[in-house]
């Protein structure tokens, strides 16, 4: 696996699980998202 690809999907996975636990975090995982899709 190429550690510039897992680094952001670990991070999303550990922001989505975060998101989960509280859902005020989802703008977080967003937000996350869409600067990781524009990169």
């Amino acid at each position: 696996m190429n550690p510039a690809i897992a680094e952001p999907v670990f991070r999303f996975f550990k922001n989505l699980q975060s998101a989960i636990d509280n859902p005020r975090n989802l703008r977080t995982v967003i937000h996350t998202l869409s600067t990781t899709w524009n990169t």
